[in-house]
């Protein structure tokens, strides 16, 4: 609760949803998307509950207190948030420069090359070890040897 929000989360969204800007914008976003945001941890908890469960995204006997959650802050799962993340057919748009990784095991395959140029696909194995990424960025992963 804060003085300018004395009912807290529900008016500052009234609020911020009227145009109102407040000295409280930046915490009360950043609570919405941990919660329920691309990477939510409640929003991904439902996600997760109902793949396992083998259901659809629109059963409400999974989890109903964690989509009570959601609905308070104003978020009910659709199913186009639920298929986005939890798909069996991926599709990554690829440009020139553009290196694509994953394992040997993944199916995959390549759209029907249009056109005159050279489209260069190569397949191997290979084992990478060391510091990739950023840990500033919180991008980093660290890749050691067996036993390491």
């Amino acid at each position: 609760m804060r003085k300018s929000h004395p009912y807290g989360w529900i008016q500052w969204y009234c609020d911020f949803y009227l145009g109102k800007r407040s000295e409280d914008d930046e915490r009360q976003i950043k609570r919405w998307l941990g919660l329920a945001g691309k990477k939510g941890r409640f929003r991904n908890y439902l996600i997760t509950l109902i793949k396992r469960k083998n259901s659809d995204y629109n059963d409400e006997t999974v989890s109903p207190k964690i989509r009570q959650t959601l609905q308070q802050w104003g978020y009910k799962l659709t199913k186009k948030d639920f298929n986005l993340y939890n798909s069996d057919t991926w599709f990554f748009p690829v440009h020139t420069g553009d290196l694509i990784m994953f394992p040997s095991d993944t199916q995959h395959k390549v759209e029907y090359k249009r056109g005159n140029n050279i489209r260069t696909s190569i397949a191997f194995n290979i084992y990478i070890k060391g510091i990739l990424g950023d840990l500033i960025k919180l991008t980093e992963l660290k890749l050691l040897q067996k036993g390491g």
